[in-house]
Parts: C-alpha cells; structure tokens; sequence
C-alpha cells in the first residue's frame, strides 16, 4: 500500500511539475511570437528598436501583472457570486475599477514614453498591431484556421 501511494503521489507531482514547465514554454513562444509580429509591423530601425523595447518592456510587464491580478480577482468572484453579500461586491467593484484605472495609466505612460522615441504614426501601428496580434491569438487557440489576417 505504501508503494502505490508514493507511485500515486510521484506521478502527482511530476505531472504539475510538468504541466508547469508547459505553461511557462507557452507563455515565452507566445511571448516570441508577439515580439516579432509587433517587429514587423512597426518596421523599426535599429536605432528606434534600441529605444523602443525597453519601454514596451517595462508596459508589457507592468500589464501582465494587471491581468494576472483581473483573473485573480474574476476566479474568485466567480466561485464567491451566488453567496456573495453586497459589501464583497462593493469591494469587488473596487478592486476591478482600480484595476482597469492601472492599465490607463500604464497605456499612458507607454504613449507618453514612446512619443520621443518612434513617430505618431508609428505608435498608432503598435496599437493595431497589439489589437490584431490578441485577435489572431484568440482565433488561433479557438481553432479557426481558417481565419484570414489583416494587414490593414
């Protein structure tokens, strides 16, 4: 009984352990995959990409411990809904509307970092290139290959 225990408790952890490590490999090759589609759209010199990524950087960063925290956040509202009372809402509320506050002022503060460093035009780029990049993500994940990119 001991062995089939320990072999039980084994295959356990080697498999979170493994789905970890999956996680985080998906995480970077998505993380690749944004970097060089952003690269091509925006057409950067190498004198603009020098300056460029390190404030994107620092946005991108700052934005995925946003998100991480929102999904904090919606994971628990959604198992606490139904018995939730409503100063746990008003709470909720709050946290979500501090939350979307911290990405205006990240967004801005990328908008106002990159204006000396690559052209209006440019940063406009960016923005499309962030909207299309998750859009094609999401149809990618869904499975919709038949999807057609746009390159407007």
């Amino acid at each position: 009984m001991k062995i089939y225990i320990t072999l039980v408790l084994t295959f356990i952890i080697a498999t979170t352990t493994i789905a970890q490590e999956d996680k985080e490999s998906k995480r970077e090759k998505i993380k690749a995959l944004k970097v060089a589609f952003i690269t091509e759209r925006l057409e950067l010199t190498p004198d603009e990409a020098q300056t460029f990524w390190p404030v994107y950087n620092i946005y991108d960063g700052r934005m995925g411990d946003i998100y991480d925290n929102e999904r904090k956040v919606m994971r628990e509202l959604k198992s606490e809904f139904d018995s939730m009372d409503e100063a746990t809402a008003t709470t909720t509320l709050k946290n979500i509307q501090a939350l979307e506050k911290q990405k205006l002022e990240a967004r801005t503060k990328l908008l106002s970092g990159l204006k000396d460093k690559i052209t209006s035009k440019k940063i406009l780029v960016l923005l499309k290139a962030e909207n299309d990049f998750r859009r094609d993500l999401i149809r990618k994940l869904r499975g919709d290959k038949n999807h057609k990119r746009d390159k407007r």
